[in-house]
């Protein structure tokens, strides 16, 4: 594009190239490097308070997993199903922006590697002290209740029990080494949701629900890398302001770049206004992409001319 193209650009046009441009890395750096700083100046009753709620939403993960293993028949699949439980503390937890041991560990190093003092040092290791601390209080507490029968009855508690006392069954360190990539992977969410943009929450589901799969086994890139391998779209919906449901983005997984998982949307739902009832009106717009990453496959699958379809049919919409 010339010069004189770019100048013709309208304000909306320019939006949208700007929204639909990847983060660079200085830009994400800048971003987690800004989130570690307000960490380091938190007071701590509010670090402490916040990392107590995520550690009793963390339960929520074990309770999912206890639930699906109770009312799921046995069969070969089973285990894939009940792992799904997994995600749901890591979701409300991620989204919700509580204080979690695993995702502090690299945003308040930031800061620390940036400006390498005394001070800046302290305040990292009060921050984690306070956040692990209160987390483990705060899972103690919640499983405590959960297991006192008041809130699961007998048979989600046995479940419970049944899917953590594997565990057990592993040394210390054995624990420990299976825990530390998954650990890191947890960590790597801070830098692979900057770019994730709307697919944020398909994103938390497959890192951790591979987290869950793989035993605490697999080495952080490898996780990323069967994802970026054997998911090729993601489609999102959401209740909006109205009540309604809407597939608010269709999007593709590009592929990797470095150790971060590449997303573009292929379309979105645009709202446009509201009726006199209130309800909204909207349509789903085409992003302008022509020949999305998976066209091979689809190919393969001789279903080039059903996705070329589409892509026109979302494109004449867009014009």
């Amino acid at each position: 594009m010339t010069t004189a193209d770019e100048a013709k650009m309208s304000y909306s046009e320019e939006r949208e190239t700007q929204r639909r441009s990847k983060l660079r890395a200085p830009v994400v750096y800048s971003m987690i490097q800004r989130e570690g700083e307000e960490e380091l100046e938190r007071r701590s009753t509010s670090l402490f308070w916040s990392a107590i709620a995520a550690g009793i939403v963390m339960s929520t993960s074990v309770l999912a997993e206890g639930i699906l293993h109770h009312y799921i028949p046995e069969a070969q699949w089973k285990d894939a199903v009940v792992h799904a439980g997994y995600c749901v503390g890591f979701l409300i937890v991620v989204l919700g922006r509580m204080q979690l041991f695993t995702e502090n560990t690299i945003t308040v190093v930031l800061p620390v590697v940036n400006e390498f003092t005394k001070n800046k040092i302290r305040e990292m290791v009060r921050v984690w002290g306070i956040v692990f601390f209160a987390n483990m209080i705060g899972i103690g507490a919640a499983m405590a209740l959960l297991s006192s029968g008041w809130i699961a009855n007998d048979d989600v508690i046995q479940g419970m029990i049944a899917v953590s006392r594997p565990l057990l069954d592993h040394s210390f360190l054995k624990v420990l080494g299976y825990g530390v990539p998954a650990g890191f992977l947890v960590a790597a969410l801070v830098w692979i949701l900057p770019n994730a943009k709307e697919s944020q929450f398909a994103v938390i589901v497959l890192v951790t629900y591979m987290i869950a799969m793989g035993g605490f086994q697999l080495p952080a890139k490898t996780v990323r890398e069967i994802i970026s391998g054997s998911v090729d779209v993601i489609i999102q919906a959401a209740r909006l302001r109205d009540g309604s449901r809407r597939i608010t983005h269709v999007t593709e997984v590009v592929g990797m770049e470095g150790d971060v998982i590449v997303t573009q949307d292929l379309m979105r739902y645009e709202i446009e206004g509201e009726d006199a009832n209130g309800r909204l009106i909207g349509r789903h717009m085409s992003t302008g992409i022509a020949k999305p990453h998976f066209w091979d496959r689809a190919r393969y699958y001789n279903e080039e001319r059903r996705l070329a379809a589409a892509l026109d049919a979302m494109e004449q919409t867009a014009g």
